[in-house]
């Protein structure tokens, strides 16, 4: 039977080429359906129990559109004047965002006074301190009232925080990485060290490392398997036809995950390493084969057949 497809695919050749060169050329316009999904939710078996309670309570409280930026100033207090107006700026703008449902910190934090025949609510950052000493004792203010220690400024008054909720029907991955980092580190990264907590937080960042590696491994891998290939059959046909056929599988795959609509995750960048270092091997073992029963003179039809049948098994 491999005898006979073998046979087929030498004559009629011109085909067999066009059709890899239009699967090729389909697979490769797919590309721009690849995206990445990196959601810590997602590496879960979608039926576990303990995964279906934790993300309805997070659409119940909201949890799962979460952002907590953590920030602890260098050199200078939390408290003065120029970090506090940094942080309500930073408050402001992103609560005008259409992206961002909530935004919560020490700014806009609800701070109930008693006044004469009740009580008032108003913004905990209502009046600018003037300098350091009016700063510090605001802080001292801050941390009396339980409400805030812990949500928006941590106990010992070294680190404010900021809880920010995204709108559910905005993509929660791009809102984090065009809206909230770049506005956090306009106006606090100057000042000391930002942190960054949440899903939407979590899945950028592994999309961003998923992305650095791909670039790094994949060109590292191609140019060692090349190397390696050169050195082995010191001719340039040994380097480039076992690492065509991985070229065309990698490009395959990766086609039909955007044709499928399959997302890519942290777990990503091994797969084409895996093909390459380890699909070469067949592209190795069919040309090898052909130069060992190499003969110096033309061969018949049939005796390609057997060479290229002998080879097939194995590799399929």
């Amino acid at each position: 039977m491999w005898q006979k497809v073998a046979r087929r695919v030498i004559q009629n050749w011109r085909i067999a080429l066009l059709l890899i060169l239009l699967i090729s050329v389909f697979f490769l316009s797919q590309f721009k359906y690849l995206t990445y999904d990196n959601r810590v939710t997602q590496w879960v078996p979608q039926n576990d129990e303990v995964l279906k309670y934790s993300l309805e309570v997070g659409d119940k409280f909201r949890s799962n559109e979460l952002v907590v930026v953590l920030f602890r100033p260098e050199k200078i207090d939390p408290f003065a004047p120029s970090v506090l107006q940094s942080v309500k700026q930073l408050t402001q703008e992103l609560g005008q965002k259409k992206e961002i449902f909530l935004v919560n910190s020490i700014a806009n934090s609800a701070y109930i006074t008693q006044i004469e025949g009740g009580i008032e609510v108003r913004d905990f950052l209502m009046e600018m301190p003037e300098d350091l000493e009016a700063g510090l004792k605001l802080k001292e203010k801050a941390l009396a009232e339980d409400s805030l220690v812990n949500n928006v400024i941590s106990e010992d008054g070294q680190w404010l925080a900021f809880n920010v909720y995204i709108n559910p029907d905005e993509d929660l991955v791009k809102t984090f990485g065009q809206v909230i980092k770049p506005l956090t580190e306009k106006y606090l990264s100057s000042w000391g060290k930002v942190y960054y907590s949440g899903i939407p937080a979590d899945a950028f960042f592994a999309d961003k490392f998923v992305t650095a590696d791909i670039k790094t491994l994949v060109p590292l891998v191609i140019l060692l398997i090349l190397l390696v290939l050169y050195l082995s059959f010191r001719q340039w046909g040994g380097m480039f036809y076992p690492f065509l056929v991985v070229s065309l599988a990698s490009i395959w795959i990766f086609g039909l995950m955007g044709l499928t609509r399959t997302p890519m995750n942290i777990i990503t960048p091994a797969l084409p390493v895996l093909l390459i270092a380890l699909g070469s091997a067949y592209g190795i073992h069919v040309f090898n084969k052909l130069l060992a029963t190499a003969e110096p003179v033309p061969v018949s039809l049939e005796q390609q057949s057997q060479r290229l049948a002998s080879v097939a098994l194995p590799v399929v």
